[in-house]
């Protein structure tokens, strides 16, 4: 302890390392009840007899920094606006916004509406409201998030403080807590996380609603702003040390990519609130992993982004193709052949302001999987001084076919779907825009077809890598050689489980799509044993394959004891010894169908015509030996989908 009001300074030992603590920090951690009048994190006798500080100013230099934050955590001089003395003040305005200035205003009922006072933004008699502001950062970095608020009807209880709930990307970064006082606005902090360059919006909510008898207290807010700290930066890499060691210390993934911030920012130099800095689809930690540039949409530079390649089973680091992407086929935006809403021709373009779909026949000279690429800009016509929306999607589809999602990505842009290998001829794409702001509108400025080349070393008229990319996705699952059940069941996997076609013996077989890029056949086995063969075809002939099954007999002396099976197939049995094997068949209902003997090497079918629990005892003699009983559960299902299909 000190004798008076002067300060004792320790030395702490922290494994073995001499570590003296600030006088700040020792003077508030042994004296948390002691006065702070300015609110700004130093109590005033710290401010009096070691700071040189003003007891009465948050921001004794007018720096924009308050001084509890240039003393610890920015690593500056509280007393001189411009700690290093370059002309820069220590805090600059990074980006302002008035109170009433909102990017978005989210209620849940007219009655909790907001008001507008002047500048100000008033809040409704109600929590569940909130508001989000467009702030704009010109230099990436941490920076200080400040609301300026007071209390807009009566005073609030002594002590009371309005809690605002600030977040970035729907998810929150923490409380700001603002002094409410009718005779005079508050003002609230935060550290944001890293910020890159550009527009972020923040959201804020007030979240401890009070009332005293009848006197509700509710806030205004005055303004929103961003402040700008310039520190030191010893190393000279552009991150300032207080930043560094702000990063090193947080385990914050703020974009929820599962990259953490501090490797964004130090390591991979990504955007810690995208998760997909470049926008190829593929998320940072996705590229992180496959060793792509998490940077560059297309890490080997062959015109097809990383996502696509590695859908498509490419080597998205190597040049896969034979050539760069190459149009064979060009419309302008407004030669579609189809129009569905509020589309219209402008010129060369077409613009749309409202959710609707365009078609465009396009040609391709020869069998191939062309690559569609849609060039377009975004029309913004929201409000002023608000961050515009570039970015929307659309739903395309090749002949009907739906070929999947995709993103324009900025002001003016493009996208690239690879689609499914397709037969030369005229080919219909079908383009769906999913509008869902209103003040967002679009120009599609043309649509083409191109190729990307590739040898065909086996003459087969597709392209080496586009084999190869179609046997990646479309395949049948292995298959048992021989089935004791007719039909037998053939699934497998297809990125187009739409485009899957079989035959089995010599006619078409009916191929079915299932869920989650899956099909399935049924394929009547053969009665005199022989392999039935299902032939596959992928994707309009990109790659082909064949399942061959033939129908065995269950043996019922040294088969398995219990089998599953479906309404309508037919088991085959038999028994492979000589001997008597006398048969007793109940179906699921108790009946029974079968009392038979089963001769050696000739098989006996039995349809399954009901489902449930089948009971099969087989009572057999050897030629030697004592008799033996055997009993086969057969467990048949069944079901039927509603008249309407759901």
């Amino acid at each position: 302890g000190a004798a008076g009001r002067g300060l004792a300074v320790l030395g702490i030992r922290v494994q073995g390392v001499d570590a003296p603590a600030s006088a700040r920090q020792l003077w508030c951690a042994l004296n948390p009840g002691a006065p702070d009048s300015d609110l700004d994190g130093l109590t005033d006798v710290y401010e009096t007899d070691s700071s040189d500080t003003l007891v009465t100013r948050v921001d004794s230099d007018a720096d924009l920094l308050w001084d509890s934050d240039e003393a610890s955590v920015f690593g500056l001089d509280p007393n001189a606006p411009d700690t290093d003395g370059d002309g820069t003040p220590d805090g600059t305005v990074a980006s302002f916004r008035s109170g009433a200035d909102t990017s978005a205003r989210y209620v849940t009922h007219i009655t909790t509406d907001f008001t507008a006072s002047g500048d100000s933004l008033v809040w409704a008699n109600a929590t569940a409201s909130s508001c989000a502001y467009d702030l704009t950062v010109d230099t990436p970095g941490f920076h200080v998030l400040e609301i300026q608020a007071r209390n807009f009807q009566h005073d609030p209880p002594a002590g009371y403080r309005f809690t605002f709930n600030a977040s970035l990307l729907e998810r929150g970064i923490g409380p700001v807590y603002v002094e409410g006082d009718i005779d005079r606005a508050g003002r609230g902090r935060l550290i944001t996380p890293w910020l890159p360059a550009g527009v972020h919006r923040f959201r804020i909510a007030w979240a401890n609603r009070i009332v005293s008898g009848s006197r509700v207290s509710r806030p205004a807010l005055d303004s929103v702003r961003l402040i700008a700290v310039r520190g030191a930066d010893a190393d000279g890499d552009g991150i300032q040390d207080w930043m560094e060691d702000r990063l090193a210390a947080t385990t914050a993934d703020s974009d929820g990519d599962g990259v953490p911030d501090r490797d964004e920012v130090r390591v991979h130099r990504t955007s810690p609130l995208n998760p997909d800095s470049d926008g190829d689809g593929l998320t940072d930690k996705a590229e992180v992993k496959a060793g792509t540039d998490p940077l560059g949409a297309d890490s080997d530079g062959d015109g097809v982004s990383d996502s696509e390649e590695l859908r498509l089973g490419t080597d998205p680091l190597a040049l896969s193709f034979g050539h760069a992407w190459t149009p064979v086929s060009v419309r302008a935006g407004a030669d579609a052949d189809k129009v569905e809403g509020p589309l219209y021709r402008d010129a060369s373009l077409l613009a749309a302001h409202a959710r609707g779909a365009a078609e465009y026949l396009l040609d391709l000279p020869a069998a191939d999987k062309a690559v569609l690429r849609v060039t377009g800009r975004h029309d913004w016509r929201g409000p002023s001084g608000s961050a515009p929306v570039t970015m929307s999607d659309f739903i395309v589809y090749a002949d009907g076919q739906l070929v999947g999602r995709y993103w324009l990505r900025d002001a003016v842009g493009s996208f690239d779907a690879v689609l499914p290998f397709l037969k030369a001829g005229q080919h219909r794409v079908r383009l769906v825009w999913n509008a869902v702001d209103a003040s967002l509108g679009l120009r599609v400025g043309t649509v083409a077809l191109g190729t990307l080349g590739g040898a065909d070393a086996d003459g087969d008229g597709v392209a080496d890598w586009i084999a190869a990319s179609a046997s990646v996705s479309n395949r049948a699952n292995s298959v048992a050689v021989a089935s004791p059940l007719s039909p037998a069941c053939v699934e497998g996997s297809a990125r187009w489980p739409e485009l899957v076609t079989g035959t089995a013996g010599g006619s078409p077989a009916t191929l079915k799509p299932a869920t989650a890029g899956r099909w399935h056949a049924d394929v009547p086995l053969n009665a005199d044993g022989s392999s039935s063969v299902l032939g596959l075809s992928f994707e309009n002939g990109a790659n082909t394959g064949a399942v061959s099954v033939a129908w065995a007999p269950l043996d019922l002396v040294t088969g398995v004891t219990s089998l599953n099976a479906r309404f309508g197939d037919t088991l085959r049995l038999g028994v492979s010894q000589a001997g008597h094997a006398a048969l007793t068949a109940v179906n699921a209902s108790g009946t029974v169908i079968q009392d038979v003997t089963v001769a050696q090497g000739v098989p006996l079918d039995i349809p399954l015509t009901l489902d449930g629990a089948w009971t099969l005892t087989t009572a057999w003699t050897p030629v030697t030996g004592p008799p033996v009983t055997r009993t086969l559960t057969v467990s048949v299902y069944g079901g039927s989908l509603p008249a309407a299909a759901p």
